[in-house]
């Protein structure tokens, strides 16, 4: 994994390589955790994700990643929050929050959207939302599956077949899971249904994930402004098409495809927030959000200088 992906951010292809990354790591966040069920090794989001934080930043040294971790000391309440920000001719911010699937219920397998947190018992997912809005970019959750993962729920994407390590790590927009907190719908079968494999975010040859119906190739060649997309817009290409496919499904056409190119450029934007200016210049994470435990910068602007 590890040299092919490298191999393919030397030659310029940085969506690719990354997909490689995030694929591969799926796969070993899957075979991880059940081996640790196997060992009795109880793992917790803040292990996986630690191991997630060195793993991207070593195999892909072309792409210029800068990662920032904050002492396990300073940790204010709640899960680990992991903010990744892509920088091209514009940048892309998202913040993570890491779940595990888990027993919910009595004989219900899924995941803690509803947690609580605080004096005020204040949800997880509201707070990450929130957060997210006031720094001026996305959020969502990462799922890391294990061996309890049941793969008898719809599965969308085309681009991979159907397979538990392929969803080791999947991913699920904040704002649908806050939806689903809301209808206290957090079992597998739904939560799963609208999460897609975290390596959706960095290529799908498709407009959408499906064989069927009208959607078209991505990124379409006549997107209005005709720029290049560069890493930063595709990926938040991608982030949206996936928040906006548990709304509108089958149902996508020129409006939908507009909607999501005016999302996209509302998303992105022409410089880095200010934090991020500050922990390039200084390297102290400081300067980031007290809830955040890691930053991890993908910076394409310095490959092109």
């Amino acid at each position: 994994m590890t040299e092919a992906a490298a191999e393919k951010a030397r030659q310029g292809l940085m969506r690719e390589a990354l997909a490689d990354v995030l694929l591969d790591r799926a796969v070993w966040t899957n075979a991880r955790l059940t081996a640790g069920r196997q060992h009795g090794v109880d793992l917790h989001e803040e292990t996986i994700t630690q191991d997630l934080l060195l793993d991207i930043a070593r195999a892909l040294p072309d792409l210029q990643i800068k990662t920032y971790t904050r002492a396990q000391e300073a940790r204010i309440g709640g899960d680990w929050q992991w903010d990744w920000w892509f920088g091209g001719y514009r940048w892309f911010g998202l913040r993570l929050q890491a779940k595990r699937l888990k027993r919910i219920r009595r004989k219900v397998l899924g995941y803690d959207l509803g947690y609580r947190v605080g004096a005020r018992r204040t949800r997880q997912v509201d707070l990450l939302t929130e957060g997210a809005r006031r720094d001026s970019m996305d959020a969502a959750y990462v799922l890391y599956n294990g061996p309890d993962l049941d793969l008898r729920f719809d599965w969308v994407c085309h681009r991979l077949p159907a397979s538990a390590p392929f969803f080791g790590v999947s991913i699920l927009p904040a704002e649908v899971a806050r939806q689903l907190a809301d209808a206290n719908t957090r079992d597998l079968t739904t939560v799963a249904g609208h999460a897609r494999p975290w390596s959706c975010l960095a290529t799908c040859p498709l407009g959408g994930c499906t064989n069927q119906g009208p959607w078209r190739r991505w990124p379409p060649d006549d997107w209005p402004d005709g720029v290049e997309r560069d890493l930063a817009e595709q990926v938040a290409a991608s982030f949206h098409r996936i928040a906006m496919q548990s709304r509108y499904r089958q149902d996508w056409g020129p409006q939908q495809e507009q909607q999501l190119y005016q999302r996209v450029q509302a998303a992105t934007t022409p410089d880095r927030s200010q934090y991020i200016h500050q922990l390039l210049e200084t390297g102290n994470i400081a300067a980031a959000p007290r809830q955040v435990m890691a930053v991890t910068i993908f910076d394409e602007t310095r490959r092109r200088a």
